[in-house]
């Protein structure tokens, strides 16, 4: 089993089965720790670690989607990265959502199995995952799933497509290296003929680049600074050209980090892990998942296309975000450090070290 597969394993196991109890990791996938027992065991130590603190703190981030109900699509004008989120008063109304015909969620982890479960309620829904155990587990959940490796080179797969396919909602990683999405670009011949009214691409801001705390918006410069980023741009603008060619409906969701239920920095809470300064750090973003979700469900139902950046409404530092779970959690807040203590190379030997009952004579030297 290669780490990708792993990895989605992993996500797909703990999304079909998430609760707000221990049992989960009791209940994750058996072939799992069959399959890789050392990384198995991190899995459980971390999803164990890894409890919902309570209700979620984010405000709607996909109220802006709202606009243009009704009429020609627009175009994703959606409020700056760093402001804050006057326009983020309440949640989205998604009842009124109804997409017509299949939805292909190609990537269906975290978000993907929630957004896979929403959608279910509405009508068809069909996941596309890397590997066969993965939609074993899915379609045991109630959600159709069929399994594509994009990384494979033979030409001779086929995607089963349902006749009525309406959407795409793509979620999965680019390949790890390179500049281009080589994956996306095969899922797009994998296609064929196919016409879907509308294809969502899920991306992320770090298309942007480093902008030193500077706020954006959807027309600000993207100029990513690592190559993960570029592949992310890449995709974007192979999907723009696929869209534009079958006169689809092209949506890019732009996203910073994605936290929720097992997605909380609870484990380095409990070890007391410290975080930057705010004055070291600068300011962050963030989106809650089901917040994602129902702008996506939005998105699917409603006339709305172009590139909207979506967040929780809240900038704030790792360390801010961090003191706020840690609060809500019951727990202390995080020791801060500055940069010149976080970037000492022996602080986490000493850590180490101290973990395993051992003390170096020369932990205090220099100090």
């Amino acid at each position: 089993m290669s780490k990708e597969d792993l990895r989605e394993a992993v996500n797909v196991a703990s999304a079909v089965k998430a609760t707000p109890h221990r049992k989960v990791v009791e209940a994750a996938d058996p072939y799992l720790a069959a399959a890789e027992p050392e990384a198995y065991s991190l899995f459980r130590r971390h999803r164990l670690s890894q409890m919902p603190t309570g209700p979620s703190t984010s405000q709607a981030s996909s109220t802006i989607l709202m606009r243009g109900a009704t009429g020609a699509p627009i175009r994703g004008q959606g409020p700056p990265l760093a402001s804050h989120g006057g326009a983020y008063a309440e949640r989205v109304d998604t009842s009124s959502v109804h997409p017509s015909g299949t939805c292909l969620i190609v990537g269906c982890g975290y978000v993907g199995v929630r957004l896979a479960r929403r959608l279910a309620a509405l009508g068809a829904v069909l996941a596309l995952v890397r590997s066969r155990p993965s939609a074993e587990a899915l379609t045991s959940e109630g959600i159709p799933a069929s399994a594509l490796n994009l990384d494979e080179g033979s030409q001779d797969i086929r995607l089963d497509l349902p006749s009525e396919l309406h959407a795409v909602v793509y979620l999965a990683p680019p390949p790890g290296t390179g500049t281009e999405d080589l994956r996306l670009a095969r899922f797009l011949e994998f296609l064929g003929a196919a016409r879907p009214a509308v294809m969502l691409y899920v991306s992320t801001t770090g298309v942007y680049g480093n902008t030193g705390g500077a706020a954006v918006d959807e027309d600000s410069a993207t100029a990513p600074g690592e190559d993960r980023s570029r592949r992310r741009l890449d995709a974007e603008r192979r999907t723009a050209r696929w869209c534009a060619e079958r006169s689809a409906r092209w949506v890019v969701f732009r996203v910073p980090a994605i936290y929720g239920p097992h997605r909380l920095p609870l484990d380095r809470l409990r070890g007391g892990e410290p975080v930057l300064r705010p004055e070291d750090s600068g300011p962050g973003n963030r989106i809650q998942v089901d917040d994602l979700v129902e702008a996506c469900l939005v998105a699917l139902g409603r006339p709305v296309a172009g590139v909207f950046n979506l967040t929780d409404g809240r900038p704030e530092s790792m360390a801010a975000f961090t003191t706020r779970v840690a609060r809500l959690a019951g727990l202390s807040a995080p020791p801060q450090v500055g940069w010149a203590e976080a970037r000492d190379p022996e602080d986490g030997i000493r850590a180490s070290l101290r973990e395993m009952g051992l003390a170096s004579p020369f932990s205090s030297a220099g100090r």
